[in-house]
């Protein structure tokens, strides 16, 4: 286990030695990223890992008869292989927890520290993240066709609220919205009225340019988006 994870790591450091070092980061947030993506080599590597020792610790008996002489005291081939079952058993319940409780928050930890530290030559490139869909506060759905995260704008916005027992109450629209003075500037909004069933109530209001209701900031966007791609 210990050679794939360090096999793992060399090469993976290798792909970003040169960032790395065009960039000068320090030992400390190499280790600090690395750390973070353990848990996910970790359960990648586990099951090869497991399979290797089992074929060694039967091959390793086979060869000094062991096996034969196990048998011939009248121990059942069940019996003998019960510790590597156990084993086996006990390693797939620790891998599946990891999994499960820490791989998806280090691996998001260990992206922000890639893209924040490691590859800071790639900001300065526009960057687009499309289709970002998030569950917001206040029961709201948003949803947005493109976010350019350089310039904090999104791109066709559609925000749904829902009431207590999740009946939708309205829909806000935008063509566009723009990040200015900690609000989201809104423009070709449109605002239905809904309901429980879902369907339009009179008639819809328009707005070249209005702030749209939305605590969400860039960042949280981005974070939600991050969570949806590596849960």
């Amino acid at each position: 286990l210990a050679a794939f994870i360090f096999l793992y790591l060399i090469i993976d450091l290798f792909s970003i030695l040169d960032e790395v070092v065009k960039n000068a980061t320090k030992f400390y947030t190499v280790l600090n990223y690395y750390l973070c993506l353990l848990p996910g080599i970790l359960v990648q590597i586990s099951p090869m890992a497991m399979l290797l020792v089992t074929i060694f610790i039967l091959t390793n008996l086979s060869r000094h008869n062991e096996i034969t002489a196990l048998k011939a005291s009248g121990i059942s081939l069940l019996t003998i292989l019960k510790p590597l079952m156990m084993a086996g058993t006990l390693i797939s319940a620790l891998v599946f927890l990891i999994n499960d409780q820490v791989v998806p928050q280090a691996t998001i930890k260990a992206s922000i520290i890639k893209e924040e530290n490691l590859r800071k030559s790639r900001l300065e490139t526009t960057r687009f993240v499309e289709n970002v869909a998030a569950y917001g506060t206040h029961n709201r759905m948003i949803f947005v066709r493109s976010f350019n995260v350089n310039q904090k704008i999104l791109n066709e916005v559609i925000v749904i609220e829902h009431n207590q027992r999740q009946k939708p109450l309205y829909k806000v629209t935008a063509k566009e919205a723009h990040w200015q003075n900690n609000i989201w500037q809104g423009k070709g909004v449109v605002f239905y009225k809904l309901d429980e069933s879902g369907q339009v109530v009179g008639e819809p209001i328009f707005y070249e340019e209005k702030e749209l209701d939305l605590e969400e900031k860039p960042v949280d966007l981005l974070k939600k988006e991050s969570q949806t791609k590596f849960m």
